[in-house]
Order: structure tokens, then C-alpha cells, then sequence
């Protein structure tokens, strides 16, 4: 399991080593069936297979942003594709039917109800591209776009005993791949290093964490009935503690926030129900809920809590972050 990971090596020096061959840590036979997806992607996007890999758990044999293990038919078979050329072509299509990315209606296709918009889709392609990166389920409404879709499709029904899910993005180049894989490297050995250390947002590096009785004396637990919602979310997620980011928030403008809560995945007792009524209270006050489990591994619960708030950076936008979310963490 990630036998690329040497002590004394940096996390660019481990992500290069790593996709320096196309050599996977997992069993022979998922192996196998991850490679012939990823030849058969090469062939409808006619492009040499060295330039598609295979990443995550697959790539690595656990994930390096949830830290839970391969799992086989449970685990998602995510595809990158380095290619200067596919990826400026795929950019100007997209900018071409969206009118330079100005345009909703180009998303509608994408939208999920109660979730997320088609702005929001838009926004997270706008700030994907900054970063050279596209992925193939935030783009416009596109012939490529379905193309992919369907393959993904048809490769999920396939090679079902080994995946539940087949993802597909694009790299504008061989640098913006190895920086994005680094990121996750740096999480994932930052997590291992803290095996023995208290988990969560602390944890995770967040030095401006507050814990859950540092927070009660926050201005902003002046509204009790917030801090009283707060509270039952934590018996209801079985929190033995928390942390809540970051310090500063602005109480004056009535903004909402965000709860990222964080559980162990074996919510006992807990019906639908009692959740649902939770989360419409929060509702009321602006507030939207996530339910992230930690996975089995205590010690990945910083990994989790990293990944959650690079999946908000992304929706929120991170000059939204610093002002608008708050984590509840075991």
C-alpha cells in the first residue's frame, strides 16, 4: 500500500515517483480492470495512454483525501488526462456555448435539486480552470460532454465488481497534475505523522480552530437558540469533542454559515427523521448542514476535515470560507 512513500522525500518527490509508470497498489485484477478503462479512454479521446492515469485509491491502494482503503465495488475509479491540446480544446468549447462562461443555461444539465446550481456549476468550471484543471462533470452541455458521460457509464457497468463510479479530468499540463496530486500527498502524510495527536480541525493544521467550549464564549454564541441546535447536532453525531473555524467571523451581517459535521460513520439510532427536523431548524437561521463521515481510521479524521474544506473552497469560493464556515469535528 503506497510504496511510493519514503521517509525523507517530499511530497513532489513522492507524487513523481509515484506516476513515473502507470503501476497500481492494488490486487492483479482491479489493476487490470483499471488499466483497460484507462485504454479505452486513450482510444476515444485518441490519445497516447501514457497520458491518461489512474489517481486515488486505486492509483494508491487507500485515499489519500478520505484515508479508508481500497474497497473493491465500493471504490471510484477516477481518470486524469494530462493533454495541453485536449485541454484547450475542451476549455474553448466550453466557452464557446456558455458565451465565455457568462451563461447559466449552458448548466442546466448539471444542476442537482436542493444541492447545487447551474451558477454554482459554472462557478466551480471558472475556478477549476484557473487552477488547469476541468473536470468532465462540470462542463457546459457538449457533445464531449455526453461522450464522456456515456463512457463512464458503460465502464461503471463493466468493471462493476471493482468500481462504483468512474470520474474523468482534464490537465492542462504535466506540472498542474503533479501539483494537484502533491496537495493530497502532503494531506495524507500530514494525517499519518498525527496517528497519536488529538484529530480534527486542529489537527488538520487549522491553528485558528477553536475548541467546542472556546467557541461557546464566541460573540456569535450570544443567539442561544444556534448554540443549542449546535449542541444536538453534536449529540446526534456522537461528537465526543469539537472544533469549530475559523475565529473570525462577521456576526453583523446576517450571513449564513455552513456546518460540516463530522461523524463515524455508525449513527446509532438516529432515524431519518430526528436529522431531517435538525437540519430544517438550521434552515430557518440560513444554515445549510453536511454529514462527512471520518471513515474507520481515527487518525484520518484531519484528512477528512481538509478534504471537506477544499470541497467547500470550491462550491463557496475561498474568500467565502474565511468568513462563512464553521466545523463540528471528532
Amino acid at each position: 500500500m503506497v510504496e511510493w512513500f519514503s521517509a525523507g522525500q517530499t511530497a513532489r518527490e513522492i507524487t513523481e515517483a509515484s506516476f513515473a509508470s502507470h503501476d497500481l497498489s492494488v490486487s492483479t485484477s482491479i489493476a487490470k480492470a483499471g488499466n483497460r478503462v484507462r485504454a479505452k479512454l486513450a482510444e476515444l479521446l485518441e490519445c497516447d495512454a501514457d497520458d491518461v492515469y489512474v489517481v486515488g485509491s486505486t492509483k494508491f491502494g487507500v485515499s489519500l483525501l478520505h484515508g479508508h482503503g481500497f474497497v473493491s465495488g465500493e471504490a471510484d475509479l477516477d481518470l486524469a488526462v494530462v493533454s495541453s491540446p485536449i485541454f484547450g480544446r475542451i476549455k474553448r468549447e466550453a466557452e464557446r456555448v456558455s458565451g465565455g462562461f457568462l451563461h447559466d443555461h449552458a448548466f442546466n444539465g448539471q444542476r442537482t435539486p436542493g444541492k447545487r446550481t447551474a451558477s454554482a456549476v459554472r462557478a466551480t468550471l471558472i475556478r477549476d480552470i484557473q487552477h488547469s484543471v476541468i473536470h468532465a462533470e462540470c462542463l457546459p452541455e457538449l457533445p464531449i460532454r455526453r461522450e464522456l458521460l456515456g463512457f463512464c457509464a458503460d465502464a461503471k457497468a463493466t468493471e462493476h465488481a471493482y468500481f462504483s463510479r468512474v470520474s474523468v479530468a482534464f490537465y492542462r499540463s504535466a506540472d498542474a497534475f503533479l501539483a494537484s496530486q502533491s496537495q493530497r500527498v502532503v494531506a495524507f502524510t500530514k494525517a499519518r505523522s498525527l496517528s497519536r495527536a488529538p484529530n480534527g480541525a486542529a489537527a488538520a493544521g487549522y491553528s485558528d480552530a477553536l475548541t467546542w467550549d472556546e467557541f461557546l464564549g464566541h460573540p456569535f454564541c450570544s443567539d442561544g437558540r444556534l448554540v443549542g441546535l449546535l449542541q444536538r447536532l453534536g449529540d446526534l453525531c456522537s461528537l465526543s469533542y469539537s472544533y469549530v473555524m475559523p475565529t473570525s467571523v462577521d456576526i453583523g451581517n446576517g450571513c449564513g454559515f455552513d456546518v460540516l459535521a463530522f461523524h463515524n460513520g455508525v449513527l446509532d439510532g438516529v432515524q431519518p427523521s430526528h436529522f431531517f427536523q435538525l437540519t430544517g431548524e438550521f434552515a430557518e437561521k440560513g444554515i445549510s448542514v453536511r454529514m462527512v463521515p471520518v471513515g474507520l481510521i481515527p487518525h484520518m479524521a484531519a484528512t477528512v476535515t481538509a478534504n471537506a474544506m477544499l470541497t467547500a473552497m470550491r462550491e463557496l469560493g475561498e474568500s467565502m470560507v474565511s468568513r462563512r464556515l464553521m466545523v463540528l469535528a471528532p
